[in-house]
């Protein structure tokens, strides 16, 4: 007679084979115990050289220096940062090329064993990608618009506006009777056109200021740190704040998706920056850190309750711009960090494999 146990293990392997996501079972040391078909083919390992392994192997640095420690913590302290919860991770195949993941992790009841499932999510990010290449075009042309369209229609009324100032002006010195306007009535009617010539010039301004930022800006793998520079100084020109660019390191970045995903995360916590209250100084850094590139974004404000949504101040880093600066960073592979600084600033760190940088 069958065994009802062994039966009910059988069909539980057989269901874990024919999974399509990455089924394996680890120990208290991070030692692979098993995985179904799908977990090699998947990181391009065999069933046997996983057997026995650790399973950071399957994961590109920083992660795989840290994976034990999340363990022996989970185990100590109870406390979980992966472990129970679903997360998006960077895993790495066996020749080496990175891959976006979703990793769930749990624990075995009763036992020091955890079982995690793994989904190759690629095909989702490529979709990602095509969407907000979409909203980019979109933006672009939204921005090619102000910029040729309504900021030429206003830059003409600019001009119109200070011509007839000039014409008015003019025409006082030589005739004044000719305006037939009493004094208080002419210094009224000056008044108005200076006023009409200063504030159609500020609207030309800030359209063009907007179609900027509007306008998605593609950077080539030679033109990153250049894109950065002019970024720095179009902050300073525009603001009057002492920003700076600190770069370590001769960087190149060989994708250009990946260099204008990048451009543009170090763009949004720049505005960001300086929207700040009493900010005054803003110091965009570049520097590698093992296998990671670490860019980082720090200005000197003053601190209120919130660092997501600073209550009774003008809205800085919002919840909404914080996630679309995470949604950039995920569709590269990168990981954003927001910091409050003491005792006063505040940091915004984008940190991305290195390997992502030179893969198209």
């Amino acid at each position: 007679m069958a065994n009802p146990l062994h039966s009910h293990e059988l069909r539980l392997q057989s269901i874990v084979s024919a999974v399509v996501d990455a089924v394996l079972s680890i120990d208290e040391h991070g030692l692979i115990l098993s995985a179904n078909r799908a977990t090699g083919e998947m990181f391009g390992y065999t069933i046997e050289e996983l057997i026995g392994k650790n399973v950071s192997q399957l994961m590109p640095e920083p992660f795989r220096r840290e994976h034990d420690m999340y363990i022996q913590r989970y185990l100590e302290t109870g406390c979980a940062r992966i472990i129970g919860r679903g997360r998006e991770l960077t895993g790495q195949r066996k020749d080496g090329s990175l891959f976006p993941i979703d990793l769930s992790v749990s624990q075995i009841s009763q036992t020091r064993t955890f079982t995690g499932i793994v989904r190759d999510v690629s095909a989702r990010r490529k979709l990602q990608q095509h969407v907000l290449e979409l909203a980019s075009e979109q933006q672009r042309r939204i921005g090619h618009h102000l910029q040729e369209n309504i900021g030429q229609e206003l830059t003409g009324i600019s001009l119109l506006a200070h011509t007839l100032k000039a014409i008015v002006s003019e025409a006082s010195k030589v005739d004044p009777s000719s305006l037939r306007l009493s004094e208080p009535e002419y210094n009224r009617l000056q008044l108005v056109l200076d006023r009409l010539a200063s504030g159609v010039s500020t609207v030309v301004r800030n359209v063009e200021q907007l179609s900027k930022r509007v306008m998605p800006v593609q950077i080539d793998s030679q033109g990153f740190v250049a894109a950065l520079y002019r970024l720095n100084s179009e902050t300073i020109r525009l603001t009057g704040l002492k920003c700076k660019l600190d770069c370590e390191l001769p960087l190149e970045i060989h994708n250009n998706t990946v260099a204008t995903h990048v451009y543009r995360i170090a763009q949004e916590a720049v505005e960001h920056a300086v929207q700040r209250p009493a900010v005054t100084c803003i110091t965009m850094r570049i520097s590698q850190d093992g296998e990671e590139l670490v860019i980082e974004i720090i200005d000197d404000a003053s601190h209120c309750k919130s660092p997501m949504v600073e209550a009774g101040c003008k809205p800085t880093c919002t919840r909404l711009a914080s996630e679309v600066m995470r949604y950039r960073a995920g569709l590269i592979g990168g990981r954003i960090t927001e910091t409050l600084l003491q005792p006063a600033g505040h940091s915004i760190e984008l940190r991305i494999h290195l390997q992502s940088l030179a893969s198209e």
